[in-house]
């Protein structure tokens, strides 16, 4: 809520410059101040974190009352004063106060679509539980990977759960290979009832543990099987790592929602692209004779054949 506080100052700085008026009052500094007084707090217990949400919502309040009365008998000039990306932020800024009010009134807090920051009211706190960052801010994917390419199947600002993906990305498949594919392998979060009755409606191969407790009679005829499902599966953890490391798919810049889509699909298009360029350069090098060259990276090879026939596949989910 300060910087709603900062923003409100910032535009009526923009206007009495431009126009030659005399500024009214803000209460931007005792926001800042009331935040930083809590953030210099070891301990942060329920009543001060209440009591500094309070100082600040009456502190957007006000300044927001007083900018529409001083912009009321203005609205002739406005729109020529404020650009379009400052009226964007305008209108999170009181859309944040009203969430933030009616959170404050009901004393809860969750709130449906919550802006945490209004330069970037795409964005959404999800909430992980790792050891380093609790919650994290940013878009949430769910991708398949066929033989090492990277498809990007749901790309979302919004926290959702990514077992509902497996049947659009079922469907996509099919549409893109014209078949469903001989072998899924995901994780324990896709396979709930639902998805493993879908799996089995569809007649696809999936070695995973089944659920409930272990059965005690351990000759398993797909065990096997299993421990390679659970070594393929790994793959999407080093596509999803590479992409970030290599490929700076952890770095997204962009502001916009839409530029920010465009970034990160541009990451993974890179991705496919030097992996088909490697597989592409061991064939050339495998048909011309060199055998050394082709032991080495026999494993690309196999993976440009393996394009070609795509009848294996492997869902995973990436966030």
């Amino acid at each position: 809520m300060e910087d709603g506080s900062e923003l409100i100052d910032r535009l009526l700085d923009k206007f009495c410059a431009r126009h030659k008026a005399e500024k009214p009052r803000t209460h931007r500094v005792e926001a800042r101040q009331a935040f930083i007084s809590l953030t210099k707090k070891k301990r942060k217990g329920k009543k001060l974190v209440d009591k500094v949400r309070l100082i600040q919502l009456r502190c957007l309040q006000a300044d927001l009352l007083t900018f529409l009365d001083f912009l009321g008998g203005q609205s002739s000039r406005l729109l020529s004063c404020f650009s379009r990306h400052d009226c964007k932020c305008l209108k999170a800024a009181f859309k944040m106060y009203e969430q933030q009010k009616k959170m404050f009134d009901e004393n809860v807090r969750r709130c449906a679509d919550r802006i945490v920051s209004i330069y970037q009211p795409h964005l959404r706190p999800i909430v992980r539980g790792k050891a380093k960052a609790k919650v994290e801010f940013g878009a949430k994917i769910g991708a398949s990977v066929v033989n090492g390419y990277t498809y990007v199947d749901h790309l979302s600002w919004d926290a959702y759960n990514e077992s509902s993906d497996l049947a659009m990305q079922l469907e996509l498949y099919k549409k893109r290979f014209g078949m469903l594919p001989q072998e899924v392998q995901a994780d324990k979060l896709y396979l709930g009832k639902a998805n493993r009755n879908l799996i089995k409606d569809c007649h696809v191969e999936c070695y995973n543990h089944p659920l409930g407790r272990p059965p005690k009679d351990e000759n398993d005829r797909h065990a096997e099987d299993k421990r390679r499902a659970i070594g393929e599966r790994n793959e999407v953890e080093a596509t999803f790592g590479t992409s970030k490391r290599v490929y700076r798919a952890n770095d997204i810049r962009a502001k916009l929602d839409d530029t920010a889509d465009t970034w990160i699909g541009a990451c993974f298009f890179a991705k496919n692209v030097m992996k088909f360029l490697r597989g592409l350069f061991c064939l050339i090098f495998a048909k011309l004779g060199l055998k050394a060259f082709k032991r080495r990276f026999s494993y690309s090879i196999d993976y440009l054949m393996g394009v070609l026939d795509p009848t294996r596949g492997c869902l995973v989910k990436i966030i």
